[in-house]
């Protein structure tokens, strides 16, 4: 058990400081975003979802996506890193190590989805105790923004059952193949299902309310079915008990 933490503290190590860094650059450059958007149209936009919009969060978070999945597969790629030196020493299986790795990654992506959710939340409270001249809220008036904005309701589907189906095999996929990429990269081979995941989400993410069968759905599908593949060609064990 104790080198397993070993294994999980040494991963987690290696970028979390990176990823941490990013989601606070994400937050500081929304924000900045938002107030300036605020202060240019706060005379002709009375919508709060006009605001979001043309503060370009969407953007913005998919950057941040793709930076904190180069972070978390950089230390993997030997470029530098004695990563691979080590848990060869600590004579780990491979699969074990590759678990532990998806479990850093997911926890990692699931705080990226967090920073965004507090950020939406703490604009929207923000708007809503500087209403513009004309504008009105009440009580349902944040959950009709989830409900009818395609990037808010991607980050909380709310009541949307199929929402958080695509959005949990979109974090756990992510995790996977950023997993898988740095497994296969100590093997000196190169697993590409993480460009076909990155390139998908760039492109149909957010995707649209009331609309499941996207691109991005039939990428995750296809990803886990090619990951399965690969998973069963190559069964070996590379290591300890």
């Amino acid at each position: 058990m104790k080198r397993y933490i070993s294994v999980f503290e040494m991963i987690t190590r290696s970028s979390i400081y990176k990823v941490l860094l990013i989601l606070v650059g994400m937050v500081s450059a929304e924000a900045i975003s938002f107030y300036s958007t605020f202060q240019k149209y706060s005379e002709t936009t009375r919508n709060v979802e006009e605001y979001i919009q043309r503060s370009d969060y969407d953007l913005i978070f998919k950057i941040a996506y793709v930076l904190i999945t180069i972070v978390i597969v950089l230390p993997g790629m030997n470029l530098g890193s004695t990563q691979s030196y080590t848990l060869q020493r600590l004579r780990i299986k491979e699969k074990r190590i590759f678990w532990l790795q998806a479990l850093y990654n997911t926890m990692a992506y699931v705080l990226l989805w967090g920073a965004q959710l507090v950020t939406i939340l703490v604009s929207v409270l923000v708007y809503r105790n500087n209403l513009p001249k004309g504008a009105t809220w009440n009580n349902q008036s944040v959950f009709l923004l989830f409900y009818e904005n395609d990037f808010m309701h991607s980050i909380l589907p709310l009541e949307d059952s199929p929402g958080w189906w695509v959005l949990g095999f979109l974090i756990v996929g992510t995790a996977l193949v950023a997993a898988e990429f740095t497994k296969q990269q100590r093997r000196g081979k190169f697993a590409f299902e993480i460009l076909l995941l990155v390139v998908a989400m760039l492109i149909s993410f957010p995707r649209d309310v009331g609309y499941e069968f996207t691109f991005l759905a039939i990428s995750l599908c296809i990803v886990y079915i090619i990951m399965g593949m690969r998973w069963i060609l190559n069964k070996v064990d590379d290591g300890g008990e």
